[in-house]
C-alpha cells in the first residue's frame, strides 16, 4: 500500500470516474481490516482514526502502516485534518 496526497488521491478518482471511500478505525485490527481489504481488490482508500491512536509508540512506528509520528524518522506521513463545524 502506497501513501499519496490527499489532492493527488481525489484527483486521479476523479479523473477515472471513480469514489474513494472513508473508512474510520477504532483499533489497530479495523485499520489493518481495511488495508487488507484494500490490498486484496487494489482499490485506494481514505482511512481515518483519532490522533490518540499514535500516542502509542507501537502503533506510530509500525513498518505495516507507515506512519511516523510527529518528530519521529521515517519515510511516511500522517495528516492531521479538523474540518468539524467549519464552512468552506
Amino acid at each position: 500500500m502506497t501513501l499519496v496526497s490527499m489532492p493527488n488521491l481525489l484527483a486521479e478518482a476523479e479523473k477515472g470516474g471513480y469514489a474513494v471511500g472513508y473508512f474510520e478505525a477504532w483499533n489497530l485490527q479495523s485499520l489493518e481490516a481495511v488495508m487488507d481489504a484494500a490490498e486484496e481488490t487494489r482499490s485506494p482508500v481514505i482511512l481515518g482514526f483519532g490522533g490518540g491512536f499514535l500516542e502509542n509508540p507501537q502503533r506510530a512506528d509500525s513498518p505495516r502502516l507507515g506512519l511516523h509520528a510527529p518528530g519521529r524518522s521515517g519515510g511516511g506521513h500522517a495528516s492531521r485534518h479538523s474540518h468539524c463545524g467549519r464552512r468552506p
